[in-house]
């Protein structure tokens, strides 16, 4: 990981009423390095502020 890398979180709600959360380890010009997938019945409270009204979240690494 470098000081340009950056984070990625993406909540997707499925039809089964769980979420599916990806969360991703991006270079500074968008490539992947490293991705996580997790379904839940919801988010936890972190998460939930995160991801506030968007679907899609990027934080500074």
């Amino acid at each position: 990981m470098t000081r340009t890398d950056y984070g990625r979180l993406v909540e997707e709600k499925l039809k089964n009423g769980k979420v599916r959360v990806r969360a991703g380890v991006l270079t500074a010009t968008g490539r992947l390095r490293e991705e996580k997938t997790w379904e839940c019945e919801k988010l936890d409270d972190e998460l939930q502020r995160k991801f506030r009204n968007n679907s899609e979240v990027r934080i500074t690494l």
